[in-house]
């Protein structure tokens, strides 16, 4: 997950022209530059993996990194949609706040997304933050 071969797609991919990417939080906005009130989405790929950090600021005021924050109660679910890079996608997910971190299988459906074939990839709960990893 912390590989240094892992490039950040996130302007890319999901923000930029492309959007290749859907992430969809219902009710709750998406944010890929840690603001306030929203669900901070990081991506990044390389030719094994795709990572996507999903990190819970719905609760939070400011966004300033040196002061208090306010404790994560909104914990909603969260639908997204991948490319499907690969005919053998896995997908997984962790969260420290749900089995001591341990990682769990994704299930996946078969979609047609923005770009062509995608994963819908539903998670019930997005915690304080949420790790999803694809082995492509």
């Amino acid at each position: 997950m912390y590989d240094p071969t892992l490039i950040d797609i996130t302007e890319t991919h999901v923000l930029g022209e492309n959007r290749e990417f859907s992430i969809d939080a219902g009710i709750y906005p998406v944010s890929h530059d840690g603001e306030a009130g929203s669900i901070w989405t990081i991506v990044k790929r390389n030719d094994s993996r795709i990572v996507i950090h999903l990190i819970n600021l719905i609760d939070q005021v400011h966004d300033r990194w040196n002061e208090s924050k306010n404790s994560c109660t909104s914990k909603p679910s969260i639908t997204f949609q991948i490319p499907r890079y690969s005919d053998t996608l896995i997908i997984h997910t962790a969260n420290p706040e749900r089995s001591c971190g341990k990682a769990s299988l994704l299930s996946h459906s078969d979609v047609s997304g923005v770009r062509g074939p995608s994963v819908s990839v539903e998670l019930d709960t997005v915690g304080l933050w949420t790790t999803v990893w694809c082995e492509l």
